[in-house]
């Protein structure tokens, strides 16, 4: 009990650690919450309609997931930066500004993306899915991109001024319960096929955006009687460029594994994988929830390399302290957890421990990625994704088509190891933290 008592203590005496605790607390709780929501859609589905629905859904997401960060453009993570940074040296002024700029840019880069994936379907669906019935679908889906876009925007604008937790229930909550709110209805009301399921992901991602679009423009209007100050559109771009993957490092790789094993096995087994890559994801869930609140922190302190330091251990500690636990869970109980959606999801038990190991990477080392990001590093970063990208894409395309979901699971452990590795060094010897 002393020692407990001594830990509550050396919290409520650290600045740092009692506002990653009591935001991440906050923010934990959505997840878990969001996560809950998300299995419970997902066993709905994997229970009523199969693992091929399921690979419907996890291909729709993908393609969704990989055009929104380039429709994105990068612009989630800088405004997320700017309004921080903005608001930390009273440069409030500038707010209303990059908050236009960066809708508006946003709005014609992901609405480009959008007319480009609905005119190529065809091709998308047969010449790298080899699956021409994907082809509805997918220009569906198409549909999905610019709200999509946006609706990240305005979570990650929300958190740049420090409002955790409206921008974790849009990403989280929101989007499962959306979903399933949606998806019950239709079931009840028409039969749910693959095109349903495109149409529930078009009508979720615009139920986000708006409502992420309500909430941000209610804290907007504190800032829109000040005066304004112009800012050149090529030095938000200049920003933003370099975060054009940076921003979704974390779901990057996941995204390459369903699209590779699409390309080279069943819808079902994209469904299978899918199950167990989100399962393995639980080990991110402190990294997400506790940097959501060390982002702004790392941006504030941008000049202080003391505080950075101290920032950046106390993240890592946190994380590792609450990761460890729930990778033994997975490891434990990984043939319980997949067998609830289905029997046909228990062949990936050892998939699922092999992603839950690399996850687990990611999470003891993934706040080097926030910290390069909101420190003016991001080219740097950037870099290393691209490296990330491309050691992806061998590995996928040499273990996949030889060890088939194995494969991809090794494929993504090596990665992560590669790319952490390569992180670690970026910080000891280039930003000397």
């Amino acid at each position: 009990m002393k020692i407990i008592n001594n830990i509550i203590k050396k919290i409520k005496n650290d600045i740092h650690l009692t506002e990653l605790f009591k935001g991440g607390g906050i923010s934990f709780f959505l997840k878990i919450l969001g996560l809950v929501l998300g299995y419970v859609f997902t066993i709905v589905l994997a229970r009523t309609l199969g693992a091929e629905s399921v690979g419907i859904y996890s291909l729709s997401l993908a393609i969704i997931t990989i055009t929104g960060i380039i429709g994105k453009f990068g612009l989630d993570t800088t405004i997320l930066r700017l309004n921080a940074e903005y608001k930390s040296t009273d440069q409030k002024n500038k707010i209303v500004t990059v908050s236009k700029i960066v809708f508006i840019l946003s709005f014609l880069s992901s609405s480009i993306i959008a007319v480009l994936v609905f005119l190529f379907a065809d091709d998308i669906a047969g010449k790298i899915f080899a699956k021409s019935s994907l082809t509805s679908s997918i220009k569906i889906v198409s549909f999905a991109i610019v709200p999509f876009a946006l609706s990240t925007i305005s979570s990650s604008a929300l958190r740049g001024f420090k409002l955790i937790t409206k921008a974790v229930f849009i990403d989280y909550v929101a989007k499962f319960a959306y979903l399933l709110l949606f998806f019950l209805s239709g079931y009840l009301i028409f039969d749910i096929t693959g095109n349903s399921i495109a149409i529930l992901i078009v009508l979720t991602s615009w139920a986000m955006f708006l409502t992420g679009l309500f909430w941000y423009l209610a804290e907007i209007k504190k800032y829109i009687n000040k005066e304004t100050e112009k800012i050149r559109i090529k030095t938000i771009l200049k920003i933003a460029f370099p975060l054009i993957l940076a921003s979704s490092v974390f779901y990057i790789k996941g995204w390459i594994d369903t699209i590779s094993i699409g390309a080279f096995m069943t819808k079902a087994d994209v469904g299978i994988y899918n199950i167990a890559y989100k399962l393995a994801n639980l080990t991110i869930i402190p990294l997400v929830t506790i940097n959501a609140i060390a982002a702004p922190k790392f941006a504030e302190n941008i000049l202080n390399k003391n505080e950075l330091k101290l920032v950046l251990r106390k993240t890592i500690k946190l994380v590792l302290i609450v990761s460890t636990p729930i990778l033994i869970g997975i490891v434990l109980l990984s043939n319980i957890l997949l067998s609830v959606f289905g029997s046909e999801f228990t062949k990936a038990n050892f998939v699922l421990i092999i992603i839950a190991i690399a996850s687990f990477i990611n999470a003891v080392f993934g706040s080097i990625g926030y910290l390069l990001q909101m420190t003016g590093h991001h080219l740097t970063f950037q870099n290393s994704v691209i490296i990330l990208i491309v050691f992806s894409i061998v590995f996928n395309f040499y273990l996949i088509p030889r060890y088939g979901l194995i494969g991809a699971a090794v494929s993504t452990l090596l990665v992560n190891f590669i790319w952490n590795l390569i992180l670690l060094i970026i910080q000891r010897n280039i930003v000397k933290l």
